[in-house]
């Protein structure tokens, strides 16, 4: 056994080594600065290699980072920043190489890795691991990602393409099994959620900058301003502030959230996803239903006046094409009333899933493989600006089934439900306040994305590395709960 006096000693040791590396990394930058001038890459530079200190430090500081600065990124609306870019891209502040074909992601989820690993061999002197039981079902499907990917490169496929369209895949079960074993009390829980709040909260500020100096509140009057996926992100903000007054959250966020609100919605209308929208209604709907087994007084009080203002609301705007009618236009799709914009995107969907199924039909059972193109018997809309148009579809859980096999679309179809089932579970057992809060959230963001994906793109990177760590959440929701009451923040 390790002596108090070796501890201290390997903790001085630890201490200095990364004190002298600080100062020498802030000397170096300085005198470069000092030569070039003031630089906002040099800026970027400074904190992306904090970042790297916070890592191996402590790896948990390497969740923090990972969901935070990820869920900040967007390729359309904030081109430029280099957390999702490739040190190859050059488009990226971080551009070093073109031979450089990986990014600060995937670097930090390796060098977080490392530094877990070096901690328990060196310091805990154990290796010991947590998987709780949404690791398997996650396991399972990426296993079957991966023979697809195998697969594809087999039969031939391109293997750039193949590893551009499963690579942000890999992230979902790297997130998961650090949030299990590398957050281990409801203060670091919080914490966590709060990386997850002030990201996005800060996109939506860059959306809203967008919607005001760019369309001029032109709402509605394009496509979309960012990713698909911004839309169920921004929702899972939204759906927690709700979460957060009615199960008694942690205080700052019943201050914080609902001052965030104006601008997450600014940034949803702008981006104008239907399918944004229907998530976030049936997310409510699930919220509130909650809310009936958990305070059927409340339920009460709330309920009729919110019954009455969405009937006032969907009679008033049925008919308007204004911004605040985007909400109801995503309703009459759904029921087949869509506008021309909206029937001419459901016409290009049912072509791609004619397309889809096509594809399916030829290769049941392993799927065509990931980086060979789907096969294209119903002409569709040219949309040829998105590079990867003949490989990555809209509807999410066809694709995998068309590019990884029938195997893989059970294994996700799995995954999902018994996460939804944990959620739920998890839900019921935690106690009101700010572990129940946290558990909705998560549930409910889960939810979200899954059926949003239905009709829209959701694996990319941002997205894998939110949904896992909100798997990773509900994984271990049930042993904080269980812990007296924690002392470290």
């Amino acid at each position: 056994m390790t002596s108090v006096e070796e501890q201290q000693r390997r903790a001085w040791l630890k201490n200095g080594f990364f004190l002298l590396w600080a100062f020498g990394f802030i000397a170096i930058m300085a005198l470069v600065g000092m030569r070039n001038g003031p630089q906002i890459t040099l800026v970027a530079w400074l904190i992306f290699f904090g970042v790297l200190f916070a890592i191996f430090y402590n790896p948990r500081y390497g969740v923090y980072c990972l969901l935070g600065f990820t869920l900040v990124s967007d390729i359309a609306m904030l081109y430029w920043y280099p957390f999702v870019k490739n040190f190859s891209s050059e488009e990226s502040i971080f551009f070093v190489s073109n031979a450089l074909i990986f990014n600060p992601v995937e670097l930090c989820i390796v060098l977080t890795a490392v530094s877990w690993l070096a901690r328990m061999w060196f310091v805990e002197r154990k290796l010991e691991f947590t998987t709780g039981p949404l690791f398997w079902p996650v396991l399972v499907f990426i296993i079957f990602i991966t023979l697809g990917l195998a697969v594809g490169i087999v039969r031939g496929g391109n293997l750039n393409i193949a590893l551009w369209e499963t690579r942000a895949i890999y992230c979902l079960p790297a997130l998961l099994f650090f949030v299990t074993n590398l957050i281990k009390t409801k203060e670091q829980l919080i914490t966590l959620f709060w990386c997850a709040i002030i990201a996005l909260f800060v996109k939506s500020i860059a959306a809203s900058i967008y919607v005001a100096t760019v369309l001029n509140f032109a709402i509605g009057s394009v496509d979309r301003i960012a990713e698909h996926a911004m839309s169920i992100q921004f929702n899972s903000i939204i759906v927690l502030t709700v979460a957060t007054l009615l199960f008694k959250g942690p205080m700052s966020w019943r201050i914080v959230l609902p001052l965030m609100v104006p601008t997450l919605m600014l940034g949803i209308l702008g981006n104008n996803r239907r399918s944004g929208f229907i998530a976030l209604g049936l997310a409510l709907f699930f919220v509130m239903l909650i809310l009936y087994f958990d305070n059927r007084k409340l339920f009460a009080i709330i309920t009729p006046p919110l019954a009455v203002f969405c009937i006032v609301y969907l009679a008033v705007f049925w008919n308007s094409s204004g911004p605040v009618s985007l909400p109801v236009n995503a309703v009459r799709s759904v029921l087949g009333q869509a506008n021309e914009r909206d029937a001419s995107s459901n016409l290009y969907r049912e072509l791609e899933n004619a397309n889809t199924m096509f594809t399916i039909q030829q290769a049941p059972l392993t799927g065509v493989g990931f980086g060979r193109k789907f096969y294209i018997i119903a002409p569709m809309a040219d949309i040829s600006f998105f590079v990867f148009w003949e490989y990555i579809t809209h509807n999410s859980m066809l694709w995998i089934w068309m590019k990884a096999g029938v195997g893989a679309f059970l294994a996700m179809i799995y995954m999902i439900s018994w996460s939804l089932m944990m959620g739920a579970r998890v839900i019921r057992t935690m106690p009101n306040g700010e572990l129940r809060t946290i558990a909705v959230g998560a549930t409910m963001y889960i939810l979200m994305h899954f059926v949003f994906g239905y009709v829209d793109m959701c694996w990319d990177t941002a997205s894998m590395v939110y949904i896992g760590s909100v798997m990773g959440m509900i994984n271990i929701l049930p042993q904080i709960a269980a812990q007296p009451a924690a002392t470290e923040g």
